[in-house]
């Protein structure tokens, strides 16, 4: 298994250039967890829901706080690494959109898990464009 782990930073204090590199080192780890059977490659914080996307394939919601999370749903439909996730906020529900290497965007719903839409984008450089494009608000939406 791979985990995720989560760390607060401590309070701002000035940085020098010499400092910085090593700021990374200074942060308190808050949880880990076991989230996938292969590497965490993206991931996406939203209103106490975390969502995972990884090397094998799949998308994981997780509810929690910075303590302890628990897993909701695991999410497939993608058949390659998922590299790109996005969280965003409809009228009815907030929706994951996630892009994998192989060019394939999924939607499913944050709340359910239930997929909603499956594109091929057709090129692997093209999933976080996907992502991009399918959340930007149409002018019906406005």
């Amino acid at each position: 298994f791979f985990s995720v782990v989560l760390c607060r930073r401590p309070p701002r204090s000035p940085l020098s250039s010499s400092s910085a590199a090593s700021d990374v080192y200074k942060r308190q780890v808050q949880t880990s967890f076991r989230a996938h059977d292969k590497a965490v490659l993206s991931l996406c914080g939203v209103d106490g829901s975390l969502v995972t996307g990884s090397a094998d394939h799949t998308v994981r919601i997780w509810s929690g706080s910075m303590n302890s999370y628990e897993l909701l749903h695991t999410l497939t439909g993608h058949s390659d690494s998922v590299r790109t996730i996005r969280v965003i906020l409809t009228r009815a529900d907030h929706l994951v959109v996630s892009g994998s290497e192989n060019g394939w965007v999924c939607v499913h719903q944050l709340s359910s898990g239930t997929q909603v839409l499956q594109v091929d984008c057709g090129d692997p450089a093209v999933n976080f464009m996907g992502c991009l494009l399918y959340t930007s608000p149409s002018p019906r939406d406005s």
